[in-house]
């Protein structure tokens, strides 16, 4: 099998945007950049892409879009593309719905189209870039059991439930029922032992800098890959969430 990372930055220029997370506020600059990170696979004939972003999330006409720039550009087949987003909460609003259905109240901000073209032309860059990486590898994969991430929601006996952000006396009572498991595979040019590329599954919410703070920010995935570049020799992270952030 052959795989090849890359990643682009697609933080917004001049931070020109509204954070996704929370009420649609303007960000007032950037903390940390957000990264795309693409991931190509080829065995024989059969070549796929997965790409990672630093985005709270996106919707299918968009996915869609994204799906025809990278066919069109790299000729890989619409149903081998595939897209996650670390769901951090300090990042661009880039679901179009959101403004249609007026849900905060908002106008289509004039950034939109700007940004949506932005991340497509980077996102066809690191589909791309990968590609042209693509060699020859062997694959580690290991496991660790992590408890540093809770339940976020309490459920009361009649269907309803509190969220424990809001609610701090809930933390040692909601432990239960969440994914501990950090699951991690490592791409490693042939013969080697040392990743080129990792994708890492850790379930989180990525919300660490809370309401406050108006900054960009990639949040606890953005730090782990630093972690990872830092340690092991400019190695690509693609970081993957649970579902829906939980």
């Amino acid at each position: 099998m052959q795989a090849g990372f890359a990643e682009v930055v697609i933080t917004p220029p001049d931070a020109d945007c509204l954070l996704a997370g929370y009420a649609l506020y303007p960000a007032s600059g950037v903390h940390d950049d957000l990264y795309a990170s693409a991931v190509y696979l080829q065995d024989g004939e059969t070549r796929a892409l997965l790409v990672g972003y630093d985005l709270l999330a996106m919707e299918k006409e968009l996915i869609g879009r994204l799906k025809e720039a990278i066919h069109a550009a790299t000729a890989i087949p619409h149903d081998h593309i595939f897209f996650t987003c670390t769901h951090t909460h300090e990042g661009p609003e880039v679901r179009e719905r959101k403004f249609r259905d007026r849900w905060y109240g908002e106008e289509r901000p004039a950034y939109l189209d700007r940004y949506l073209a932005f991340l497509t032309e980077r996102t066809v860059e690191a589909a791309q870039a990968a590609a042209s990486k693509a060699q020859e590898c062997d694959l580690l994969v290991n496991r660790a059991y992590v408890d540093e991430n809770m339940n976020r929601r309490f459920f009361l006996s009649d269907e309803r439930y509190l969220s424990v952000p809001g609610n701090k006396h809930l933390v040692t009572i909601a432990q239960e029922h969440a994914d501990k498991e950090l699951g991690i595979i490592g791409f490693c040019p042939k013969g080697t032992r040392r990743p080129f590329g990792l994708i890492v599954n850790y379930t989180m919410h990525p919300l660490t800098a809370g309401h406050t703070s108006s900054l960009i920010s990639a949040d606890v995935p953005g730090v782990v890959r630093e972690l990872i570049k830092e340690s092991m020799d400019q190695c690509i992270l693609c970081y993957i969430t649970g579902a829906t952030g939980d």
